[in-house]
């Protein structure tokens, strides 16, 4: 059966697991393996720090919050240790739960709660009911992403956050996206034109620089510069 969450579109058989290895194949639909658990929060971080440089003052505190597991495998990745061991939530024995974060959050006056180090596409009906359940406090919510999702999952976080950090990967080129097992650079910039197009979503954009990579740079600013001249000239 195939996973619909992101475009790696994974076909999982029964009792198997994608490439993030946050889905499996139940026997009748693909269903989460760690619902409504978190690995990790880290309150307060500074909002500047997700990086969202342009959404709320600098200095603003919100609980930053984790799971484990991409869609991605980027060389270099810095938050490694949680995209590549997916069994690390199971077996942390120290997971979180939603009730746990809202708490969190409160007792630290946090203005919201962000998804960061790995990517939400990993965990993402567990981090939209969080996000619903965040919202009825009125918590601000939001999270930083690679974008490589569907259209479906881009629309249906879009009702749920009220702000985003699209990660590109090194530009504009496919080349650089099925470096990191992609097969183009489309489906991020369709997710970032479905975030800001929806009106309700603040999003901002940041690409990882590579001496030499001038042209990708350029290219992506082009790009953006084509959604929204505002995302490429205040961002």
């Amino acid at each position: 059966m195939q996973c619909n969450i992101c475009e790696v579109g994974c076909d999982i058989p029964p009792g198997g697991s994608g490439r993030c290895r946050m889905y499996r194949h139940d026997g009748t639909g693909i269903v989460e393996r760690f619902p409504d658990t978190f690995l990790a929060a880290f309150p307060p971080v500074a909002i500047e720090t997700l990086p969202m440089l342009h959404f709320f003052p600098p200095g603003a505190k919100f609980l930053q919050v984790c799971t484990v597991g991409c869609n991605l495998s980027c060389g270099g990745c810095v938050s490694e240790i949680l995209v590549g061991h997916a069994e690390s939530l199971a077996a942390s024995g120290t997971a979180l739960t939603t009730g746990d974060l809202l708490r969190l959050a409160a007792d630290h006056a946090c203005t919201g709660i962000a998804f960061a180090l790995n990517d939400p596409i990993a965990s993402l009906p567990t981090f939209c009911r969080l996000a619903e359940r965040a919202r009825e406090q009125r918590l601000l919510v939001g999270c930083s992403t690679n974008g490589y999702m569907t259209e479906a999952s881009a629309l249906y976080l879009r009702e749920r956050i009220d702000f985003a950090n699209v990660g590109l990967k090194g530009g504009s080129t496919d080349a650089s996206y099925r470096a990191c097992g992609a097969k183009s650079a489309a489906p991020a910039y369709r997710t970032i034109r479905l975030l800001h197009e929806g009106g309700g979503v603040h999003v901002e954009v940041s690409i990882v620089y590579r001496r030499g990579g001038e042209e990708e740079v350029m290219g992506a600013a082009r790009m953006l510069a084509a959604i929204s001249p505002p995302i490429f000239l205040f961002r």
